[in-house]
């Protein structure tokens, strides 16, 4: 009985930790021509709006993104959704959607100059 529980356990975990990344909706209409390269990484690629406009406006949404070295998260907003998109698997994501793969960290992003510290 006991061996019949932790079996179950094992295998909804392994389930569990398979479909990390799976709910990641990338972007229908990247419009990949006002975008140009901005980073490379190993098995992914960040680009830029190649145009910013600095008067335009944005939401003051805050979405918590991923886990730094020193285990502590960040915010990003949709400035950064807006303008930077990720390439990954032959797909192109925003960057909430993106954290959903659990490649990038805050320190990373802090790296790349895309948030600050």
């Amino acid at each position: 009985m006991k061996r019949s529980i932790l079996i179950i356990g094992l295998i909804s975990i392994m389930m569990l930790l398979s479909s990390c990344g799976l709910n990641a909706v990338p972007i229908e209409n990247p419009e990949i021509d006002h975008f140009e390269e901005y980073f490379v990484g190993d098995n992914y690629t960040v680009l830029i709006r190649s145009e910013i406009d600095p008067d335009m406006l944005y939401y003051m949404i805050g979405y918590g993104f991923g886990l730094g070295t020193k285990n502590d998260t960040c915010t990003v907003g949709e400035y950064e959704r807006y303008n930077y998109m990720f390439y990954y698997r032959d797909s192109y994501y925003d960057i909430v959607e993106f954290n959903k793969f659990h490649i990038v960290s805050c320190d990373d992003l802090t790296d790349m100059n895309m948030i600050g510290e």
